[in-house]
């Protein structure tokens, strides 16, 4: 049964979906993840660095993993970050913390792709399907 304290409502366990739990991950548990991350072999790799910044900005941000994903570098403003195309279809802009952009300044000196952050261009058009 999960309480939900605002509208002082209980919904039982077999009416939520997988979807519709949502996890809240400690600051430690979070750390645990991108340290895991950046351990990823094959060390030297660009491997470690891109999942550590993607659950880093996603930690950081609250965007949906789609929206990160087709990320392209023209989307990085010196306001925030664009997201295009969101769940209703709409563009907004999405502000960054300093600490937020700078590690996807360092992150891009790494990156060799010229178009998007985390995938090659042929992948990004499936994912957003």
């Amino acid at each position: 049964m999960w309480k939900c304290p605002l509208a002082q409502i209980e919904i039982p366990d077999q009416w939520l979906s997988p979807s519709s739990r949502t996890t809240i991950y400690s600051a430690d548990e979070i750390a645990r993840l991108l340290r895991a991350a950046a351990a990823l072999r094959p060390a030297g790799s660009i491997r470690p660095t891109m999942y550590a910044t993607l659950f880093g900005l996603l930690t950081a941000t609250g965007m949906r993993i789609a929206e990160a994903l087709a990320l392209q570098i023209d989307d990085v403003t010196a306001d925030g970050l664009v997201v295009r195309q969101t769940k209703f279809q709409k563009s907004r802009l999405l502000p960054l913390h300093a600490t937020a952009r700078l590690a996807l300044d360092r992150y891009l000196v790494t990156r060799r792709s010229l178009d998007y952050f985390f995938l090659p261009p042929a992948l990004v058009p499936a994912i957003s399907r």
